[in-house]
């Protein structure tokens, strides 16, 4: 289907709107990361289907992710916009009622990639051009257990290099940042936003696509609901469920959500680029991959970093995407 055809089929949507329940209910939603993996969600309230399906978000921000997942947990929210954590897995092996219901985004290196090298031209005076000239170099991820710790792993296991043989630590993003135009880091992984940096100060920098070269299509963001919407009100999920999916079309398209260009904006970049390059990167159909799941849940067993191995089955509820496919709602 092209862009056209499929931007004509969304302008026509509210002839053939989904049938709206009689009530309307509240869904309370976590969003951790001002991404263009979550610019669906604000397009499709933007758009009004969450409203033609009978619901209402209510976006509740925070920069920490795991502060959701225990609210998800505690039924303090229905749904969040999560990435693969520690804390996740750890909620779910402890019986946890939280599934990841839907991917929403899968690893590129066009969009801002978690897994890109950001690296000090003072270090790499040629530009970093290959993984081997990490060695010895100071590296910063995230946090552990992260996905950035995952990708750097990733990275060096690709490159047959050792942890141990370079000098990795976990620094915060905007610390991050600050330590590489210092010159105090070589490198970092977990992709510094551009607004961080001065203008004057981007061309000081050399770009090196990472994990997407090692994974290619790795599922990296996810869709996770909450007791509520995975046993008593299921439809209402389904209903959330379709109304993000028309927001990703719409993105997909080329619909711009205002969200999407603040966010542009925020990261120094011209509003129109992320619409044309982000969507590549989202996941329109949703089926969450298990073998993308396994590969950091096998990783963070095998660094310690859970409690507890689980198979991808414990956290991953497929059905409501497979009902979502058939039909199974008016």
């Amino acid at each position: 289907m092209t862009r056209r055809h499929l931007l004509a089929l969304i302008a026509a949507a509210p002839a053939c709107s989904p049938r709206r329940p009689a009530t309307e209910t509240v869904l309370r939603v976590g969003v951790a990361q001002s991404a263009h993996s979550v610019a669906p969600l604000f397009l499709a309230d933007e758009m009004g289907f969450f409203r033609q399906e009978g619901i209402r978000i209510e976006v509740d921000r925070t920069s920490f992710t795991g502060l959701h997942i225990s609210a998800l947990a505690a039924g303090k929210l229905d749904v969040a916009m999560v990435a693969m954590s520690p804390a996740l897995v750890n909620s779910a092996a402890q019986g946890a009622p939280i599934r990841l219901v839907a991917s929403r985004k899968y690893l590129g290196g066009d969009c801002g990639a978690w897994g890109q090298f950001y690296s000090n031209l003072s270090a790499f005076p040629g530009g970093l051009k290959d993984f081997h000239e990490l060695i010895g170099k100071r590296i910063a991820y995230s946090t552990p257990g992260s996905l950035t710790d995952f990708a750097l792993d990733a990275v060096l296991d690709s490159a047959c290099i050792s942890r141990d043989r370079v000098k990795a630590v976990a620094v915060r993003r905007q610390e991050s940042v600050a330590a590489l135009l210092t010159g105090n880091l070589d490198a970092v992984i977990n992709v510094p936003s551009l607004a961080e940096i001065p203008e004057a100060r981007r061309t000081h920098f050399g770009y090196l696509r990472g994990a997407d070269t090692v994974y290619p299509k790795l599922q990296t963001s996810f869709t996770a609901f909450g007791g509520r919407l995975l046993t008593t009100e299921r439809e209402t999920g389904l209903r959330f469920l379709r109304a993000f999916r028309r927001g990703s079309e719409a993105f997909f398209a080329g619909t711009n959500p205002v969200f999407m260009r603040r966010w542009a904006f925020e990261q120094g970049a011209d509003p129109d680029t992320p619409v044309q390059v982000c969507p590549h990167e989202v996941d329109s159909d949703g089926a969450v991959d298990p073998e993308s799941v396994r590969l950091y849940l096998d990783w963070a067993a095998r660094r310690k970093h859970v409690a507890t191995a689980i198979e991808p089955g414990k956290l991953i509820d497929s059905t409501l995407i497979a009902d979502l496919n058939r039909g199974a709602i008016k």
